[in-house]
Formats: C-alpha cells, structure tokens, sequence
C-alpha cells in the first residue's frame, strides 16, 4: 500500500542533547586498538562513486534534477560501538540537525545511493563494529514521508565494505564486499529500481574485493580499482577492472595500478585538465599507510604516476570543489599511521596534478563523510560529519563542520549532529 504523506518528522536537536549523546563513551574495544591486526572488515568508510565524468559533484551524490540541497545522514555506529537506526537532515540554510525516519535495520559501513525517482537506496554494511554481521538487508528512503522501508527482495549475498554505483540505465551495480567470516567476494549483483529486487550480475568480478573503489566513467562503463582480498587484509590488490553493463561482465584492465590500496578514495573529474580521468589518492597499500596518488585515463585505459600527498592518509573523505574556476579534491582527515587520526586537509589540484595544504579541520576525524553542498548561500562549501577523533569507539563524535574553499578555512557548523557516528553515510537530497 502506499505511503500516505504526513506531518514532518523532523525534531531540531539541542547542542546539550547532542553533547550528552557523544559523551556516551564507556567501553573501548581491543580490535580497535591497533590498525590491520584483529580488526574486521569495518575500518573505513565505503565511497559511493555514482557520477558521469560530465558531473562535478563528488562521488556518492548523483544529480538527476534540481536538488533541494538538505542532507540526510544515516547509519553508523555510536559511542559504544551500537549501530545507529536514527537517521537525521542537515539544513544549510540554518546549519541545525533534526532527526528524521528510523531506518528498518541499523547498519553502518553501508552504502547509499540516490535512485533517478529520487528515493534514496541504502544496501548491505554490518550490525556490528566487528564486521561479522554483514547484512543482505536495502531499504528506501522516502523524503516526502521521511520513512524508511525494506526492498521487496533481499540481496543476493550479505556485504559489507561493497560499493554501489547508480548506472544510466537507472539500475545499480553493487560489486564486492566482505562475508560473515571477513573474506572480501568476487561477486556482484544489480539492483532495479523498477522492481525493487536484486539479480547476480551474468559476471563475477576477476578478483575478490572490499573497500575498494567503484567509478562511473564518461562511457557508462564502471572502473572497479583496488581492495583487500583475504580476511587478513594482508593482500591487497594494484588490479583494476572495468564493468560493461551491456554484457554485466568485468575485463582486468592492463597495465596494473601504480600502488596497491584499499580504504583510498576515489573522484572522477567533469571538466578541465583531466576532464574523464579518475584520480585515485591514498589508503593502505602492501607496506602501511600511503601518500601516493595516480590517475586513471580511460582514453588509453592506463593508470599513470600522479603527485604525492602532503601527508599518508586512509580512511578518510574527499569531494571536489571549485576554486578559481578550477577542479581541485578536497581530501580531509583519515589515519596517517597505525594509531594517528590527523585534522590536517589537502587539496589536489587538477590543472598541476600537485597537492597542497589547506586549512585544518575543526576535530581530528576518520570513517567521516565529505558532502558537496548545492544550495544558494553555501552551494560549493563541503559538510563534514561525525567519525573519530582518535582510534577506539569512545572517540567516536558528534560534531560535523563546514569548509569553505575560497577562504581554505574549516568552521564548525551552528550546532552539532542528533548522534555522534562514525561509518555512516551522507547524501544531498533531491
């Protein structure tokens, strides 16, 4: 039956209720305490790349039509490592939080991706901060009624740490992702909007991936780059493949990547310079913690050297912005080694393929989102939210900033979140 349209749901949420909620911090766990060594699959936050190489906007926020520019910000786990069903809006016009619908399952390492009907799709992640209960589980999120409700069919497989990306036929392609027993799959599924239901693409992925990157190029077809492939996170993959929806078959692409990496970031540019290309920055390749960068060229199907970054970086978050009628990536926060959450940001620069210091963030933060944002006053500025300030779950934050690219400066914004999470997602609506 139809959802029937109903009064706003949505609660304006108090700077005190909000600190109370991140206080919440009592319980450390040990599989936190050190990086790669007894940690699951839930140790960084999955990127969504759902955009054509004639888009701007950062991955994870395709743009069908006009976008009213709130953000909804889902899932995650809490302060003691719960996961959190309460999802929540963020207004630019006033920079408050309100909460809005409770999802049907609490789930966190996720992804979310906005449907061309613009209902938004949330799949698989985990109930738990170990990995070890990943979920077959989507649900749809209405606007109108801010209501979450379950996809007629369930997934193929459970994932967590998978990817989705929104093709031009309006279905979504889910690839990889790790099991119940933390081994990352080789599988991959579509979803169809039309139905509500979920099918084995004809094609498994030529290597079994999670926390890898998932791009939509220019020519429809979907760049799948990177990983870890075992339980151990000991192998990690410098192989790149490309999804033809037309066959639902993946090719290897040759020559390999420039580095291994998982937990990087990945953003394609619309414009410029390297108009097509995708930049793929960071993560942990075979040895720790990164600083290199490289780019993939779809007109040659080559990944080449790019710049180094200022500072070795996983688990962080990036959006791409303009400056100067430029296209540069924001990348902000993340782990620049086995135990350190930096603050630091850095913006690389499409026209140099070089990197430089920005501002630093208001909190030290990983597992955190970057969401470009669209509308009047504040269209361009990025919003930063929740994560961790430090490695353990009672780090785990409430408070969410903006960054301005014109001033290079970061400011918290006028009140913090409902919740604090981190491994959530965040997406502008329609």
């Amino acid at each position: 039956m139809p959802e029937a349209p109903k009064t706003s749901m949505r609660m304006p949420v108090s700077r005190l209720q909000a600190l109370a909620v991140a206080s919440i911090a009592a319980v450390m766990f040990a599989w936190l305490a050190t990086l790669g060594t007894g940690c699951g699959p839930g140790l960084g936050a999955v990127r969504i790349t759902a955009t054509a190489s004639s888009s701007t906007t950062p991955s994870g926020t395709p743009t069908p039509g006009k976008l009213s520019g709130d953000v909804l910000i889902a899932g995650g786990l809490d302060a003691v490592g719960s996961p959190v069903g309460q999802a929540e809006i963020y207004d630019p016009t006033t920079g408050m939080f309100s909460t809005t619908g409770t999802m049907k399952t609490a789930r966190a390492f996720h992804t979310v991706t906005e449907l061309p009907s613009g209902t938004i799709l949330l799949t698989g992640g985990q109930t738990n901060p170990n990995g070890n209960t990943p979920l077959n589980t989507a649900e749809l999120y209405n606007e109108s009624t801010e209501v979450f409700k379950l996809t007629t069919g369930k997934m193929v497989a459970a994932r967590t740490l998978q990817t989705a990306t929104l093709l031009q036929s309006g279905q979504v392609l889910i690839t990889g992702g790790a099991d119940a027993s933390g081994n990352p799959l080789n599988t991959a599924e579509l979803y169809n909007p039309s139905t509500q239901t979920f099918t084995a693409t004809k094609g498994n992925m030529n290597f079994p991936r999670a926390a890898h990157t998932a791009t939509l190029l220019g020519s429809g077809q979907v760049l799948i780059a990177g990983g870890y492939s075992n339980s151990s996170q000991s192998t990690v993959q410098n192989t790149g493949e490309l999804y033809d929806p037309t066959t639902q078959t993946f090719t290897t692409i040759t020559p390999l990547m420039r580095d291994n990496r998982y937990f990087d970031q990945a953003q394609i540019f619309g414009s410029g310079t390297l108009n097509g290309q995708v930049l793929l920055a960071g993560g942990h390749d075979t040895t720790g913690v990164t600083t290199t960068t490289e780019l993939y060229d779809p007109s040659g199907n080559t990944f080449n050297t790019s710049g180094i970054m200022t500072i070795s970086r996983m688990q962080f978050a990036s959006a791409i912005v303009q400056l100067s009628g430029i296209n540069e990536v924001l990348l902000c926060g993340g782990m620049t080694n086995a135990s350190t959450v930096t603050q630091t940001a850095e913006l690389f620069n499409s026209a140099s393929s070089t990197s430089a210091q920005t501002g630093n963030m208001t909190d030290s933060r990983r597992f955190h989102t970057a969401t470009l944002l669209t509308s009047a006053a504040v269209a361009g500025e990025v919003l930063v939210t929740g994560g961790q300030d430090a490695v353990g779950v009672p780090n785990t934050v409430s408070s969410a900033e903006l960054y301005d690219p014109t001033a290079g400066t970061f400011a918290p914004t006028t009140a913090p979140m409902a919740n604090a999470r981190y491994g959530q997602t965040a997406i502008v609506l329609p």
